[in-house]
This record gives C-alpha cells, sequence and structure tokens, in this order.
C-alpha cells in the first residue's frame, strides 16, 4: 500500500470517530461543553480526506477562532501535519494556542495577536458570540453585538488572499448587523463573496443529536458560511 492510500484510510477512520472528546470541561460559566466528535466537527466545515491532503500539501497554516478545549486542533488537524492555531479565552497552555478573548471595540485591530494575511484557512464551529449576534434564532446581546464584528473583522484581516473564512452554524446574511459590515470593513479586508453553503442534513442532525439535544427545522439550518478573500 503506497503512503497516499494509507493516508486516506488513516484520514477516513477519523472521519468515522464516533463519541464525545473525553476531555471536555465544564466552562467559568457554570455550563457542561461537551465538545462535537473532531470528525462531526470536520464534517460540519467541510473538510473531508480529499481537503485534508490539498492542506497539507499546501504546507497551509490555519486558525480556529473560539477552539474551546482545543480538540479540532489537537486530535485532528495537527495529526494530519497541518499547522493549526485555536484561539480561545479557555484555549489549553500549550503550544499552537492563544488564550486571548477577543473583547475590544469594532473597528479596532490586532485583537488576534498576529499579522494580516497570515492564516490561509479560518474556522468557527459552534463560536456562542457569532451564533447570538449574527444568527437568526434569538434577539442578540449587547456583549455578543460588539464583539461579533470584530471577531468576524479579525478572521478576515488575518486569512490570507485566496483565503475562506468557514463558520458553523450559519449566519444570517441578512443580519443588519453583518450586512452594515460587508461594504464597510470587510470590503476593506478583502472579503468579496459571503455565501451560506449547504451542506448534509444527516451531518447536522448528527451533530445535535451527539451534543445531548434536537432542534426543530432542522432542515432550514443545514449551510455553513463561507467568506472568501479575493487572491
Amino acid at each position: 500500500m503506497d503512503m497516499g492510500s494509507l493516508l486516506a484510510e488513516l484520514v477516513e477512520a477519523f472521519l468515522n470517530r464516533n463519541g464525545f472528546d473525553e476531555d471536555h470541561y465544564v466552562n467559568g460559566d457554570g455550563f457542561d461543553d461537551r465538545q462535537t466528535p473532531v470528525g462531526n466537527q470536520l464534517k460540519l466545515l467541510g473538510f473531508d480526506e480529499l481537503e485534508l491532503m490539498k492542506l497539507r500539501q499546501r504546507r497551509a497554516r490555519g486558525l480556529d477562532i473560539g477552539c474551546g478545549n482545543g480538540s479540532l486542533v489537537n486530535k485532528m488537524i495537527m495529526e494530519h501535519g497541518i499547522d493549526f492555531t485555536g484561539i480561545d479565552k479557555h484555549a489549553p497552555e500549550a503550544p499552537y494556542f492563544m488564550r486571548q478573548h477577543v473583547t475590544a471595540t469594532h473597528p479596532n485591530e490586532g485583537c488576534i495577536s498576529v499579522d494580516d494575511n497570515t492564516y490561509d484557512i479560518v474556522v468557527a464551529v459552534q463560536n456562542g458570540v457569532l451564533n447570538c449576534a449574527l444568527g437568526d434564532y434569538w434577539k442578540p446581546c449587547d456583549t455578543c453585538s460588539k464583539r461579533a464584528p470584530l471577531i468576524v473583522y479579525e478572521g478576515a484581516r488575518v486569512l490570507k488572499p485566496g483565503g475562506k473564512f468557514i463558520v458553523f452554524p450559519c449566519l444570517n446574511l441578512e443580519n443588519e448587523l453583518l450586512a452594515s459590515m460587508i461594504p464597510r470593513s470587510l470590503h476593506e479586508r478583502g472579503i468579496t463573496k459571503a455565501v451560506n453553503e449547504p451542506m448534509s442534513v444527516e451531518y447536522l442532525r448528527e451533530h445535535y443529536q451527539l451534543r445531548g439535544g434536537k432542534r426543530e427545522g432542522i432542515e432550514n439550518e443545514a449551510y455553513r458560511t463561507i467568506f472568501t478573500k479575493a487572491g
């Protein structure tokens, strides 16, 4: 068996993993943040074995905004040889993690302590601030309304030309706060496109079941948001 075939089989094995990450924690707010299995997170973000191989071959660098306990970085992407960094106020005290909380007010720059155009790929999966402020589920709180634009703005700033910023669950692209950012801050940072890309309803259903609950109207949420930066 050649190395490519072996790697493909290993990737497939990881993508089909079941069960929760054993390292879930209780955060400072008292919530039990059970992590979605890493293979399922990759499916939700659109990373199949082919995409992982491409990222590895390109020696791509990536950033996970809101990485939680770091399972996506540690147990999946880094094991594929892809240079990924996680950022979160609960991030592990270990290499490849930044214990930062993006709290400054838009449009201040530099809250993520790296230069412009650093990462080939930026991801945010189940980012509570973005879900609250830019989702379509409830009235956003004031705190998240102030933080969400900067998270999106900073994600766009550190993204390389030609790169993608992937968010799950999908954002409400007609949200007034997000809509006001696209022609202003995001356009200045090279973001030329923002779309909600269809994804498998089965992945989404499995995601919510594994997190211990069900969600009504799940078919309407079977998307991930993709911001594209001009090359």
